[in-house]
């Protein structure tokens, strides 16, 4: 998926879920082999998402479920229920079932803290 590809996907998720996500880029980034996306929250309330690189030749169904990640990570955030101490706690299960489930996505694939890295 281009990078272009992989904005506009990143943005219509967003808006399905009446989230404003214009002013959030989203990159593909050198992450670690074990790392497919990374949702960063700086002090000063801006976020960033990455990709892993290695992702954008792959699969289409790996980066849209990485995307529903981190998108997850982004409404636990705007929610105000994040917590640095526990980033896949109950509020992004909630969330992240809720995107899941009408894209027809492996709630507990996509959902699982061990495939995807959150700082």
């Amino acid at each position: 998926m281009t990078s272009v590809g992989l904005t506009t996907y990143f943005l219509l998720v967003c808006a399905i879920n009446n989230l404003d996500c214009s002013a959030i880029p989203i990159t593909y980034e050198p992450l670690p082999k074990n790392v497919r996306g990374m949702t960063l929250l700086f002090k000063d309330g801006r976020i960033m998402v990455g990709i892993n690189r290695s992702l954008s030749d792959g699969s289409k169904n790996q980066i849209k479920a990485t995307v529903t990640h981190e998108v997850a990570h982004i409404l636990v955030i705007k929610d105000g229920k994040h917590r640095r101490s526990d980033p896949h706690g109950p509020a992004f299960k909630y969330y992240c079932g809720k995107l899941t489930r009408p894209q027809r996505l492996s709630t507990q694939k996509i959902c699982n803290e061990e495939s995807h890295g959150f700082i």
